[in-house]
């Protein structure tokens, strides 16, 4: 009788080292850590460092890009104002993967919703738009080979300041 309650005592005596030890060393790793959360634990975010806004412009075409991440996903409004042309302007839901942003974007053009897939490559400051052989299902126009894209310098959306 005495052994089983030594070996509980003891058993219980370790348990409680071990859970003081390591309240011990999560306050130390505090000090040094804001907070430590384990990598399984952590849920994925959209890389922050495009958000923002974008201009484009040619001749007296221009367009309008602002993004935001919401949680994994990047979203934001986007607006064609192309010169003695009809205006379409909508939304981009996107996500971003290798400094690849892909997506599609929801708009309005002359009072009819259509949906067209966009893809932008990461510059330093810029995004370059992805250009390449598009087809057209239904309502939505996308790249015939999303893998074989060129993305285009000159016509980059480039990162300005927002003013909203």
């Amino acid at each position: 009788m005495t052994r089983k309650y030594s070996t509980s005592l003891l058993v219980a005596f370790m348990a409680f080292i071990s859970c003081n030890n390591e309240s011990q060393s999560n306050a130390q790793s505090s000090a040094a850590v804001d907070t430590v959360v384990p990598a399984a634990v952590k849920a994925p975010v959209a890389d922050t460092a495009i958000i923002g806004c974008y201009n484009w412009i040619l001749n007296k075409d221009t367009a309008t890009l602002q993004l935001q991440v919401k949680g994994e996903n990047i979203t934001g409004t986007l607006v064609y104002d192309f010169f003695e042309k009809d205006r379409n302007d909508g939304t981009v839901q996107a996500e971003l993967n290798n400094n690849i942003l892909t997506g599609w974007y929801l708009f309005r053009s002359e009072g009819i919703m259509s949906v067209r897939q966009v893809v932008w490559k990461v510059s330093k400051n810029a995004l370059l738009p992805g250009t390449g052989e598009m087809i057209q299902r239904n309502d939505t126009l996308l790249f015939k080979r999303i893998d074989n894209l060129e993305f285009d310098s000159i016509h980059a959306f480039v990162k300005i300041p927002c003013t909203m």
